[in-house]
């Protein structure tokens, strides 16, 4: 490389050297630039009626679309960027790119030489050869209608008996397009040319077609033991153009004992079906770094990176629930303005779409840590030196997710006036609490416990932990014109890693815990009722300027800390005006 400094060089003649790696960050080609926009439009047709004094109709048909836009601007295309590093000396001894290089890689023509040694040795006509803008358009249209009847046929010795049934239909479409060097496959670069991202065209269609019915039946009703008792029942049969037919269904019972208590339970089978993405995604791909231990040398299974593929999979079925809540709810009882629930829930979630990781595939593939699965096997690729080339990574019914935990909430509202006379105004407290008791997630080769890992908790749509203990406290003071409103958001501790087969290899797995007040401050200017009114307002959030706990996480692009449940702007304040008219 005619741009090799020649002390180093010299170094290299020493120690007998050919060659030696070098990474190094390339300021000089700028980072990439996102923008996306979103057109939507949506007309709806609705229509209802009487049948009889107690029974009503609806209908109704709508049509949408969204039309998605995404533009990454100085992404870095490899075969360029390979090529145009790869220097040598031309006959007159000027560096120009390696030509066997350009014509390997398929780089395109007119290739400019970049010296990558030295911080701004990168000449910015080098920039412009090595980066392009990469876009992606997806055009997503859903065409809607239904039916419904509700009324009230009978009664029953405790009461009118609710009844409601109807259908309804959906067809719903996706398509969508991408720049040619993502849609680009090539012997060096299979996935697109791309540093990373690289979309692809997708398109596909179902159809949803679904018939309901649900009741609420008066069991009981004023009796001494019982002020009332009521059974609500559901059922829906849905079916999939893409899966067939499924069907949901739900029982619960309300036992009002006394005025003021309520007792309820509720048991039910819910569905999800797969969405665009987890049907129809077309060759999403990027880097990971894994171990392959179907490459063992000296007895160490070798570690390297590869590339990851996501695809969709149109053989997808819906993901099954199984829910049992019962709770308990006081209202008014024994002080006024007082209310409490406590609810327990239990839900066992199966067939769950998800992903299994690029490693997870390998270690069941060959039995290491697992169940060995030979079926994993399939989605490994390896090229003609037997290094895994491609790990395909499809959406599968694989995962399953057992949660348990408890919801509290407390609220009580009096005026100020009943601890001080001359206190004017009401105040409103409330208290939000969730406990997780457990988050256990099998992914159809591993089981684990997520319940408290705080490190993703949500990522891709998919449920990956979160804290055990989470509170919410707030309190709101009226007075005639004037409100006041204060907030503390508690969010409990917890551990980096779940997982007792890689927590090991954290020296510190501890997550703190947070705490976080806001306030804000409003007065009402005018009040016009159906006129209109105006209001002022000022708030600042996170009064305090809580900073977020540091957990690394560097799977793709990397982040100090969890941007789902913490806050990561710091104190900020805002002033305005609300009015309608």
């Amino acid at each position: 490389n005619p741009y090799l400094p020649a002390a180093v060089g010299a170094l290299m003649d020493a120690n007998k050297l050919s060659s030696f790696s070098l990474g190094r960050i390339s300021p000089e080609l700028g980072l990439p630039h996102n923008t996306a926009t979103n057109d939507v439009v949506r007309v709806a047709a609705a229509l209802d009626g009487k049948l009889g004094a107690s029974t009503r109709w609806k209908a109704y048909v709508t049509h949408g679309q969204t039309d998605y836009e995404a533009r990454t601007d100085n992404s870095l295309i490899m075969a360029n960027w390979r090529a145009a590093t790869d220097v040598v000396s031309d006959a007159a001894g000027k560096p120009v790119c390696n030509p066997a290089t350009v014509a390997r890689l398929g780089a395109a023509p007119g290739c400019v030489a970049a010296n990558v040694f030295g911080p701004g040795s990168i000449d910015p006509a080098v920039r412009a050869y090595v980066t392009g803008t990469m876009w992606h358009q997806i055009k997503i249209v859903q065409d809607a209608g239904g039916a419904s009847i509700q009324g009230e046929p009978f009664s029953t010795w405790a009461g009118k008996v609710s009844l409601v049934g109807g259908v309804e239909y959906r067809n719903e479409r996706i398509e969508g397009d991408a720049d040619p060097i993502s849609r680009s496959s090539t012997a060096s670069f299979p996935l697109g040319g791309f540093q990373v991202g690289n979309n692809k065209p997708i398109e596909g269609s179902y159809r949803v077609r679904e018939l309901f019915a649900e009741t609420v039946l008066p069991l009981l009703a004023n009796q001494p033991f019982a002020r009332s008792l009521d059974l609500n029942a559901a059922l829906r049969d849905t079916n999939y153009s893409t899966s067939g037919s499924v069907d949901t269904w739900k029982l619960g019972l309300t036992y009002a004992p006394v005025s003021g208590v309520l007792l309820r339970a509720t048991r039910s089978r819910d569905i999800r079906a797969a969405n665009f993405n987890e049907l129809y995604l077309q060759g999403q791909n990027n880097s990971v770094s894994i171990t392959d231990f179907g490459s063992v040398v000296n007895g160490n299974a070798q570690v390297y990176s590869t590339t990851q593929q996501q695809t969709g999979n149109d053989a997808l079925r819906p993901e099954i629930a199984s829910s049992n809540t019962i709770g308990l709810a006081l209202r008014d009882l024994g002080v006024k303005g007082l209310r409490a629930s406590l609810d327990y829930y239990r839900i066992n979630l199966s067939d769950a779409i998800s992903q299994v990781t690029p490693q997870a595939v390998i270690n069941a593939c060959y039995g290491v840590g697992a169940a060995a699965n030979p079926a994993l096997c399939n989605f490994l690729v390896r090229d003609v030196n037997a290094r895994l080339s491609l790990i395909k990574v499809p959406f599968v019914n694989l995962q399953s997710i057992k949660t348990a935990g408890l919801d509290l909430e407390l609220a009580y509202r009096f005026k100020l006036s009943q601890l001080a006379g001359q206190v004017p105004g009401d105040l409103d407290l409330r208290l939000l609490g969730t406990f997780v008791k457990e988050f256990v997630i099998s992914d159809g080769v591993t089981s684990v416990d997520r319940a408290g890992e705080m490190l993703n908790g949500t990522r891709a749509g998919n449920a990956e932990g979160g804290p055990k203990r989470r509170f919410t406290l707030s309190a709101t003071w009226r007075s005639g014109l004037w409100t006041l409103f204060g907030q503390t958001r508690y969010i409990g501790g917890g551990v980096i890693d779940a997982n007792p087969a890689t927590q090991g290899t954290l020296a510190d797995n501890k997550v703190p815990a947070r705490t976080y007040v806001d306030a804000s401050l409003q007065y009402l200017v005018w009040d016009g009722g159906e006129r209109g009114s105006l209001s002022l307002f000022g708030k600042v959030n996170n009064l305090f300027d809580v900073k977020p706990p540091i957990m690394a996480e560097a799977s793709n692009a990397p982040r100090p800390t969890n941007f789902v449940f913490y806050d990561l702007v710091g104190r900020a304040y805002a002033v305005g005006a609300r009015f309608s008219y």
